[in-house]
């Protein structure tokens, strides 16, 4: 595809949010129709958005119209407070027309201002591009293929998330505690996840904003695994959840799912991934569709990816993670 022509002047500008949300979910949309976005969406995510880290956003316009957008933002989740990750998204009709490597050079000049010393991105394998530094696959499997599997052992209970009857009879404690105890639970479990890093927390009022209050997360769906005989001082009687999301396009994607060391190999996992995959898969027969169910895995994690594997789920193209020292 050739440049952009020399009458149609590409400029780089800062993002300016709320005016930018409608043209930047176009964009977003454009580049990446898997997973595209809306304008509400964006701004729930600019709201729920720790204010303690910083963040650059950029878009390029080309004749007044914006083509391309990215951000670099300190990461939440990472090594040290100088890693910055990078989402870049350029529209079909201006990618290898140095829209994307334009914006790359601004947000790696205004990251470095920030004090970034290390910039992260991900790649889908179906994306042109080089090796990647590690990678997590992502795999997929359609509802009306569903299997009826076998649930939990006895003595658990798999209730709603944040539903009246999240807690057993006589165990209910007020919406703030509940919350507190869910991200507690949510922190233990995601030490134990095999991605060759060293997770930072979350506050936790930022905490609920982007997991229990996210517009796409699908409370009635998502499930957290209850021992009755279980005392815990910081969790209560939870021993692990799993959590479902609906997307823009009317797909969904299974987030995080674990359960407690001690409770392991008894099939809580799969009975919580079950349970949600047929209570979607029961709502979207009624309204007469089907659709897509996706999850993602990194490889080191070969228990949750044989899991997957027996529920049906197909693998899709790997994501590719890739990291580069600024200096």
């Amino acid at each position: 595809m050739s440049s952009i022509p020399a009458k149609l002047q590409m400029a780089l500008r800062p993002a300016r949010f709320a005016a930018d949300f409608e043209a930047a979910a176009a964009v977003i949309s454009a580049a990446n129709p898997h997973f595209p976005t809306t304008p509400d969406l964006l701004a729930a995510q600019h709201a729920a958005a720790d204010p303690a880290l910083k963040l650059t956003q950029w878009v390029a316009e080309v004749g007044g119209e914006v083509v391309g957008m990215g951000r670099a933002s300190q990461q939440d989740a990472g090594e040290h407070r100088g890693s910055y990750f990078l989402r870049l998204w350029v529209a079909a009709d201006w990618q290898c027309r140095g829209v994307g490597r334009a914006l790359l050079r601004q947000l790696e000049q205004a990251a470095r201002t920030l004090g970034a010393g290390t910039l992260k991105t991900m790649l889908s394998q179906d994306v042109q591009g080089g090796a990647g530094t590690g990678r997590e696959q992502r795999v997929c499997s359609y509802l009306d293929a569903l299997r009826v599997l076998a649930g939990g052992r006895p003595g658990l209970g798999f209730l709603r998330l944040r539903g009246a009857a999240l807690w057993p009879p006589g165990v209910r404690p007020a919406v703030q505690e509940r919350d507190r105890r869910l991200w507690e639970l949510d922190w233990r479990l995601r030490q134990d996840v095999p991605m060759a890093m060293v997770f930072s927390r979350t506050p936790l009022e930022v905490w609920v904003r982007q997991r229990l209050d996210d517009p796409t997360s699908l409370p009635g769906l998502s499930f957290v695994a209850l021992d009755p005989a279980r005392a815990d001082p910081l969790i209560g009687p939870s021993l692990g959840w799993s959590t479902l999301h609906a997307e823009p396009n009317g797909d969904h994607d299974i987030g995080m799912t674990g359960t407690l060391p001690e409770y392991r190999g008894r099939g809580v996992a799969k009975a919580m991934k079950v349970r949600a995959m047929l209570a979607l898969q029961a709502r979207l027969r009624q309204a007469g569709s089907v659709g897509v169910i996706c999850t993602f895995n990194v490889p080191p994690n070969i228990v949750m990816l044989g899991m997957n594997a027996a529920l049906g789920f197909v693998r899709g193209p790997d994501i590719y993670r890739y990291e580069r020292e600024l200096t």
